[in-house]
């Protein structure tokens, strides 16, 4: 379970990144939004644990969705990975 709570959190993160992104490349101003989608950014990130070397799962591949944009080449989650996803993510408490 702890595992599939990571792994949603960490495809959560790289969602935002990528939403990030294309708020900041687009032509109009979205500063607010692009605030509040930094901080849920920095809030899922945090609410993953950290491994002994002080690391959190897909640290890496989330640095680089949010610095530089880059999403990995994985395939699309489907319907009912998204709906295992969503039921797990409202279980949390990030507050």
């Amino acid at each position: 379970m702890k595992q599939h709570i990571e792994q949603a959190l960490h495809a959560t993160s790289l969602s935002l990144a990528g939403i990030y992104h294309e708020l900041w490349n687009s032509n109009d101003s979205h500063q607010t939004a692009t605030d509040n989608i930094m901080e849920a950014y920095v809030s899922t990130r945090r609410a993953m644990d950290k491994n002994h070397e002080g690391k959190r799962f897909g640290h890496a591949e989330a640095y680089r969705a949010m610095s530089l944009g880059e999403q990995p080449n994985a395939a699309p989650l489907t319907k009912l990975k998204w709906d295992e996803i969503d039921s797990i993510a409202t279980q949390l408490d990030l507050g």
